[in-house]
């Protein structure tokens, strides 16, 4: 791990448990960024805006007495794959190690628009900021002239709002709790400038490592996905819309894995059910074939309806039995299968007669039937 020695300004390098506290910076990327080559340059571009920004970081680090200071542009050599690999793979250790991380707003006048100008920052569209808002147990944010404005425990209803991460979910540990579908909906209307990095920015907060494949597109959100099935059985992952901009989902798509993060949109408010409540104990892999998965079934007219325990949480619907499902527009081979997300403590399967059918608003996907029980 290289950091910057904020009195020097020299990289230093330090390995395992050889590494000092350190400060982090979290920031967007704009014109005139540092590089690793950059900073090693004798005649540093100083008049440029990545390095002010740099130096201004130093500059606080050394104001909060921290000797070091990390910040991505620079302490990365990205010419190197298997360096930036490795990086992308630690980044959300890094900042969850770091004892303060400085969130620094480019675009934010604080003591102007105070609010209104903190709503709107780029920061919290970018795809890469989430795991910095959430990794580190330190996060103080500064407007584009390095004026303080606050800590990010003085600013959890506020950074809720925007996030649309709940207050209790805004640290490092709190946030394991979250399902794989309100994680999802926290990346979904954010954006990397490499579609790659949809994925590769969810690692650390899925607590995944996989390898970096630049050039694969959108089938690293669907490696994402897999990986996840590999290790975990919450169900909320196909807890997935259709996008009313169906230029983010393909017309012919017909697998349960989402295409892309924008499907979780609104599915923030699904979380997996309790063991002590599900009557199903469900296992599900992936295979040469695709996903292998049993699933209870249930037939009407030309439709076959898969049964998916969840919870739905703060929506008001109780205790309410009750199943979610939309229209499809994927044909499938032989049948038509729609997801059904099924809640209630106990609720029995062979009443499904006495279910209520909410509104349109809830994920789905299409499949092809292989036999009653059993879909891939």
């Amino acid at each position: 791990m290289r950091l910057i020695n904020t009195q020097t300004l020299e990289l230093e390098e330090y390995i395992g448990d050889q590494v000092p506290g350190y400060a982090i910076l979290s920031h967007t990327w704009g014109k005139d960024e540092a590089t690793f080559q950059g900073w090693q340059s004798p005649s540093r571009p100083y008049d440029k805006a990545g390095y002010r920004k740099i130096l201004d970081a130093c500059k606080q680090a050394r104001y909060d007495k921290f000797e070091y200071l990390w910040c991505d542009t620079v302490c990365i050599d990205k010419s190197s794959s298997a360096e930036l690999s490795e990086a992308i793979n630690s980044m959300f250790s890094w900042y969850n190690k770091s004892r303060i991380c400085y969130a620094y707003l480019a675009d934010v006048a604080w003591p102007k628009r105070r609010e209104s100008s903190l709503r709107n920052s780029r920061w919290f569209t970018r795809g890469w900021t989430l795991q910095e808002l959430l990794a580190p147990e330190s996060v103080v944010f500064y407007d584009r002239k390095w004026i303080i404005i606050g800590h990010k425990e003085d600013l959890t209803m506020i950074l809720s709002e925007i996030t649309r991460i709940p207050m209790n979910m805004m640290g490092p540990r709190t946030m394991r709790t979250a399902s794989i579908a309100q994680k999802m909906s926290w990346i979904a209307t954010r954006t990397t400038t490499r579609i790659e990095d949809m994925a590769y920015c969810m690692l650390g907060i899925f607590d995944l490592n996989m390898p970096l494949l630049y050039g694969e597109g959108a089938k690293a959100f669907i490696r994402l996905q897999e990986e996840l099935i590999k290790v975990s059985n919450d169900l909320t992952i196909f807890c997935w819309a259709w996008p009313e901009d169906k230029r983010d989902i393909p017309e012919d798509w017909a697998s349960m894995l989402a295409p892309s993060p924008k499907g979780f949109l609104d599915s923030g408010d699904f979380s997996p059910r309790r063991i002590e409540e599900s009557a199903l104990s469900i296992t599900y892999s992936m295979t040469n074939a695709g996903l292998s998965i049993r699933l209870p079934t249930f037939q009407a007219l030309s439709y076959c309806f898969v049964l998916l325990e969840v919870r739905l949480e703060l929506l008001g619907y109780g205790d309410d039995a009750g199943f979610l499902h939309r229209q499809s527009h994927v044909p499938s081979v032989r049948a038509r299968m729609k997801l059904i997300f099924m809640w209630q403590r106990d609720f029995p399967i062979n009443q499904l007669s006495h279910m209520r059918t909410l509104p349109e608003s809830a994920a789905f996907c299409s499949l092809s039937m292989t036999d009653a029980s059993s879909t891939r």
